[in-house]
């Protein structure tokens, strides 16, 4: 039976270079393995991306802020100005922390009267206020999806809570709701998106119960970090940060693939990504190109070793 897990060309040569081998002990054979093995953990892998065993395990164990090489730069208030969830978030945050705060639904989401106050003021890119106001519909906080995605990760960041049937500022968030906090607010929300809430949740069609890319977020940065400025499309974009990603379904030609809904999305709306409508497949159903900004080589820096072997690989 063929097996299903072969193991890496790398330690099929050692486990080789063993048997051809005579050892007079043990001790002689558990040297043997400890050198060999450290050899290998400190080379370049080419099923690895161009990473070493030690280097994709410091990547995809930190936490982005105190351990492993990813660490989120807190950027001045005018550079994450771009940032389209942080704008939505301080508005939110200043909101619910006036006496009284939030009046929340029965469900447990903002009131339609504070949606549609949230959607005239806030910016948000693929937003046109004019089709909800022409749409003349009342608008529940699920309808503006990415209001709903920025309460739920303010809730889950702490900073936001539901009491008495109301919206609260905690006290960590009226800290963060000022200007001065923008950065921290930035990098705050971007761990809790990316490392807290089910990708799966931003596009729940499909049978994983979780997003098969998501516990390798940070190598998907470091690809972003060392690509280049180009207009991608969502697939292009997927073969460049994903390219070891899962095979993706087909029906009937079209690829049934949710990266763009659950990696891009987000990463446009904390302005590390820009989007732009272009022709797409079926006429007035718009498909959707990015290019990486100057905020993403700010915001996400990686060592230069490990740009440069992400790129020679």
């Amino acid at each position: 039976m063929k097996d299903k897990h072969p193991l890496p060309p790398g330690i099929q040569a050692i486990y080789s270079e063993m048997a051809s081998r005579h050892f007079r002990s043990l001790e002689e054979v558990n040297a043997f393995l400890q050198r060999r093995m450290d050899e290998y953990n400190a080379a370049p892998q080419a099923e690895l991306g161009g990473l070493s065993p030690v280097q994709m395990y410091d990547l995809l164990s930190g936490d982005w802020r105190g351990s492993g090489p990813l660490r989120l730069a807190v950027l001045p208030p005018d550079v994450v100005a771009g940032s389209a969830v942080v704008g939505a978030a301080r508005l939110l945050l200043q909101a619910a922390g006036v006496k009284g705060g939030l009046q929340a639904t029965a469900t447990g989401n903002l009131s339609r009267a504070v949606v549609r106050e949230m959607l005239d003021r806030m910016a948000w890119p693929e937003y046109d206020r004019d089709e909800f106001r022409f749409a003349g519909k009342v608008l529940n906080e699920t309808d503006v999806w990415a209001l709903h995605i920025v309460r739920l990760v303010l809730g889950m960041a702490r900073l936001l809570r539901r009491r008495s049937g109301r919206f609260h500022t905690t006290q960590l968030g009226r800290t963060l709701s000022v200007e001065a906090a923008a950065g921290l607010l930035q990098v705050d929300l971007f761990r809790t998106l990316f490392r807290r809430l089910n990708l799966v949740y931003l596009a729940p069609v499909g049978p994983e119960p979780t997003d098969p890319l998501q516990s390798r977020a940070a190598l998907l940065f470091l690809r972003l970090a060392a690509a280049d400025d180009a207009w991608r499309s969502a697939d292009q974009w997927e073969a460049v940060l994903a390219p070891d990603g899962p095979p993706v379904r087909e029906v009937h030609g079209i690829r049934l693939s949710f990266f763009g809904s659950r990696w891009l999305r987000p990463l446009e709306w904390f302005g590390v990504l820009e989007g732009r409508d272009v022709p797409g497949r079926y006429p007035n159903v718009p498909g959707r190109e990015y290019r990486r900004t100057p905020l993403a080589v700010a915001f996400l820096p990686f060592p230069p070793e490990l740009l440069q072997a992400v790129r020679r690989a």
